[in-house]
């Protein structure tokens, strides 16, 4: 007797089933999960939305929304889905984890860095959650604490790339570049062509200042990889460094011409222009980055600073201001200077 195949289910079979049965929550939650392997997200939602009015006290609904808004990078929504299950007294280490992910999506890393710890106490043995919450920290700033972790993680998993590589960016942050270049040469026998290793290798190099080899990096990466505006930009800073200026600006120009709201190309690239006293292009470089970075006070101070080369001090002072009003030192001091130079 032939076997009898069973056939899949259709989109409009889970949609008739759910029509069915309103009141069964695995049904209507099985269609939600089809809509959302058709690649129809709005209708998923809104499905999940006609549920909470049904089920009220579901707590699984708000779980549903957040995994929902996470898969579509709607990550604020996400966040507060994940809060109010956490809430809801909903915690698992899946919940907190995903919680995590969301809050580091949205900006939020303080909260992203509790919401990983929360989610390691539930689950200790999680490597991922730990992973994360090393990266959360390295990005905040806390690249010592990112080290313990990784470090007291590294015996158990001494053939993890993503460990290795995390934990040579954070010696890397530490401005210890021997370690560093240990983890990353480990990291490379296990993936000897990854792109992210070796643009890492580039980079340390780069902080190092082992210019040559830097340079030589970056030579490799782009002969291998293509011209990724990252590479190009930081060959370009190798090369000033270098006081090679001429290519180094080639370099900035090509990297903004494939990426145009590349803010540090376009930050490096007014630096070298100002210092070569092209000041109206140095302003215009300041000036597009600060749109897309308006607090950022290195471009704040650099804005001022090519003002006054260009002898417009009412300008200069505007921008030294903000600078000023966001701590920053030099540009107080300097407007402390304009100040006593006026009288």
């Amino acid at each position: 007797m032939p076997e009898r195949r069973t056939k899949k289910p259709e989109l409009i079979d889970f949609i008739c089933a759910a029509e069915n049965n309103p009141g069964d929550f695995k049904t209507r939650m099985e269609l939600v999960g089809a809509y959302q392997n058709h690649g129809q997200a709005d209708r998923a939602m809104k499905e999940l939305e006609g549920m909470a009015e049904e089920f009220p006290r579901e707590p699984r609904l708000l779980i549903a929304r957040g995994n929902l808004c996470l898969r579509n990078r709607k990550w604020g929504e996400a966040v507060n889905a994940y809060e109010a299950a956490v809430k809801g007294n909903v915690q698992t280490h899946e919940v907190c984890h995903n919680l995590g992910i969301a809050c580091r999506g949205a900006g939020q890393n303080e909260n992203a860095a509790k919401a990983f710890s929360a989610a390691i106490m539930l689950k200790p043995d999680s490597l991922e959650s730990h992973l994360c919450l090393a990266s959360v920290l390295l990005e905040t700033g806390k690249s010592e604490e990112s080290v313990g972790i990784l470090e007291g993680l590294r015996p158990q998993h001494c053939a993890n790339v993503h460990l290795l590589q995390l934990l040579a960016a954070a010696c890397g942050k530490k401005n210890d570049y021997f370690k560093a270049m240990i983890y990353i040469e480990e990291a490379l026998k296990q993936a000897p062509e990854d792109r992210n290793l070796l643009a890492l290798k580039a980079e340390v190099l780069l902080q190092a200042n082992r210019l040559e080899e830097a340079a030589a990096e970056y030579e490799r990466l782009i002969e291998k990889f293509g011209e990724a505006p990252l590479f190009l930009c930081n060959r370009g800073l190798v090369r000033e460094t270098m006081g090679d200026r001429q290519a180094a600006l080639r370099d900035y120009d090509r990297s903004l011409e494939i990426d145009p709201d590349n803010i540090i190309a376009r930050t490096n690239r007014g630096m070298l222009l100002a210092g070569t006293g092209a000041t109206g292009r140095a302003i215009n470089d300041f000036e597009e980055a600060l749109k897309a970075q308006p607090e950022n006070t290195l471009l704040l101070h650099n804005l001022g600073v090519a003002f006054i080369k260009r002898g417009d001090f009412d300008k200069a002072k505007i921008s030294l201001k903000k600078a000023c009003r966001l701590k920053n030192k030099p540009s107080c001091d300097l407007l402390r200077k304009m100040s006593q130079q006026e009288k």
